[in-house]
Parts: structure tokens; C-alpha cells; sequence
């Protein structure tokens, strides 16, 4: 008998504004709040109110670009 498994995939789309900064240099290495060691050339960020492991799209507003990161 074969079962059927559903994979509901809830898509939840949030704004937020505001202001962000680059960390690099002398904190490479150092651990983050996820425990993971901070990679300066990795495509993550930090975050006050989203969960570790958030998927995130960043957009410069000045010139429209955006790039994927993971919250760690």
C-alpha cells in the first residue's frame, strides 16, 4: 500500500526597513549567535526578530539589486 505524503510550503512575504551593516575582517572566525563560525564571504546575516535559518532577500534601494542570505 502505498501512502501519499503532503509537503504543504507556506511562503510568508515580509518588509522590513532599515539600516545595514558589514562585519568582516577581525570577527572572521569568531562564533555566531547560531554557533556557527562567521564566515565574512559567506551570504549571511544577523537579525533581532527573525528565527536562525530565515531565507532573506536583501535589496540596495539605491540601485535596485538584491541578493539571497540566511539568517545565522
Amino acid at each position: 500500500m502505498k501512502k501519499l505524503i503532503a509537503i504543504i510550503i507556506t511562503v510568508t512575504t515580509v518588509i522590513f526597513g532599515g539600516q545595514a551593516s558589514f562585519y568582516g575582517g577581525r570577527l572572521h572566525g569568531s562564533m555566531t549567535a547560531s554557533g556557527e563560525r562567521f564566515d565574512q564571504y559567506a551570504f549571511t546575516a544577523a537579525h533581532k526578530k527573525l528565527p536562525l535559518g530565515s531565507i532573506v532577500r536583501v535589496t540596495n534601494p539605491s540601485n535596485g539589486k538584491s541578493t539571497i542570505v540566511r539568517i545565522n
